[in-house]
């Protein structure tokens, strides 16, 4: 049986190399850039998905580059909690498993009863074999591999504190005030998780409104769905930028400008976030802060296309045309997209008329 765990495990552990080429290692690297960076107290807990494209994109993914896709974890567990709570986060987060698995041995040890050795062996495979996962993936954010650790974790202190009871001394905390604590925490942790929910709910018809260019519904369900606990929905895209786009899109650039600046606020680091920032300084005439967002974008994925159109635009329209004809010839060659030849023969003839 521990043969077959075992082989069970590097079988996942070779299935996840080999489907996922090289990326983990790309992400793995940036990462421990982002470490070396927040070595003490880390990028903060749930912050790892917002700073990650800070590092580049250039070698990531083709829908990476473009911000199709937002990639929302580490797949490396360890990397992750280190990354966002820093040293002493990562200690903790070990020194649950050092106990839990210090326990299971001293059952291993001390149990002269052979199911209790046969239990602790088995809990010990469990364990390894969670945290052997948890190096190529991201077991704890899924809850029924959580569930598991959990029952593990009850199984063997449950056992050894049956078999080595521990003493108590005669002062312990009262029960009542144990309860109102443990109450306390369950209703905030309810108020919260209802809060996000429901505001995840709206977010969801805003995003279904969207696909319709219904921009009304967008603007009101974005609106229901706002709350202090939920400022990035789950593909790392800030809900106030969805509501940015549809003031845009109906004309409304004012109020177009202060969600795509309160987007901003919550992910500086989101290329479409920086691109429809840097659209909507330009359509109200702010040419400079413009250019300095489109440049924040192609800092971090320099082959953006629709950033490096945009720009080319704007240095178009400031007559700027050597610099136009250099940004638009960092688009791709064999891109599909008309504008890219449109906007690149545009541009020529008024070098050519300039000469």
């Amino acid at each position: 049986m521990f043969l077959l765990v075992a082989i069970s495990v590097l079988l996942f552990v070779d299935i996840q190399i080999r489907t996922s080429d090289t990326f983990r290692l790309t992400i793995w690297s940036k990462t421990i850039d982002m470490i070396g960076d927040n070595p003490l107290l880390g990028v903060g807990a749930g912050n790892w998905r917002i700073v990650f494209p800070s590092y580049g994109l250039t070698d990531m993914l083709p829908e990476m580059m473009t911000g199709e896709l937002h990639y929302q974890r580490t797949h490396n567990d360890f990397i992750w909690v280190l990354a966002e709570t820093g040293i002493l986060g990562l200690i903790f987060y070990m020194g649950v498993f050092g106990i839990i698995l210090y326990y299971a041995g001293r059952i291993f040890r001390n149990s002269n009863h052979e199911d209790d050795r046969t239990l602790s062996l088995v809990m010990i495979f469990g364990i390894v074999g969670y945290m052997t996962i948890a190096f190529f993936t991201y077991p704890r954010e899924r809850i029924e591999h959580s569930i598991y650790l959990t029952l593990m974790m009850a199984v063997v202190l449950s056992r050894y504190h049956t078999i080595s009871p521990v003493q108590f001394s005669k002062r312990r905390l009262h029960p009542a005030f144990a309860a109102i604590v443990v109450i306390i925490i369950l209703c905030l942790s309810f108020i919260t998780g209802w809060s996000r929910l429901t505001a995840e709910i709206h977010t969801k018809r805003a995003l279904m409104a969207r696909q319709t260019q219904d921009w009304k519904t967008v603007i009101e369900e974005i609106d229901r769905s706002r709350s202090p606990v939920y400022t990035i929905d789950p593909t790392s895209a800030p809900p106030s930028w969805f509501r940015g786009v549809a003031y845009f899109s109906l004309g409304d650039y004012d109020a177009a400008l202060t969600d795509f600046q309160r987007a901003y606020k919550y992910h500086p680091y989101h290329i479409h976030v920086l691109n429809n920032l840097a659209s909507c300084y330009e359509v109200t005439s702010d040419h400079d802060r413009s250019i300095e967002y489109y440049r924040k974008a192609l800092l971090i994925s320099p082959g953006f296309e629709e950033a490096l159109l945009n720009l080319s635009v704007v240095y178009y329209n400031k007559k700027q045309y050597i610099k136009a004809y250099e940004t638009i010839s960092r688009c791709d060659p064999n891109s599909k997209n008309p504008k890219v030849a449109a906007y690149r023969e545009e541009i020529k003839k008024q070098l050519d008329m300039g000469q």
